[in-house]
């Protein structure tokens, strides 16, 4: 399935010695648009405003698998929907989201 991301962010948590590896691997797909080494073996991606393919992301994630220890990345579609995939315990998850505001103060005082 093929559709617009408005905005993707998240960190990969990389094995010690597979940072470059890794860099390569997100450097050489089209999932994401930015790829920086973040803190000791940890590595941020990002993408506004563009195409998301999810066989494009699947086949990606398979590949990382043997090099990460654990990942968190949060997307939100052009049409308001949030996910994100994790990767816990050696799998990938999908998880639905949203946005809830809970309580309230005064912004400005008179």
């Amino acid at each position: 399935m093929s559709y617009c991301v408005m905005r993707a962010f998240g960190t990969i948590k990389v094995k010690s010695d597979k940072c470059e590896e890794v860099e390569r691997i997100l450097d050489e797909s089209d999932v994401f648009s930015e790829v920086d080494r973040s803190e000791k073996d940890g590595i941020d991606v990002s993408s506004d405003y563009r195409r998301y393919d999810e066989e494009d992301a699947v086949a990606l994630y398979k590949q990382l698998v043997p090099y990460i220890v654990s990942a968190e990345i949060e997307f939100e579609g052009e049409d308001g929907t949030y996910w994100k995939h994790a990767f816990r315990d050696g799998k990938w998850i999908e998880q639905t989201g949203e946005i809830v505001y809970k309580g309230s103060f005064e912004l400005l005082k008179r």
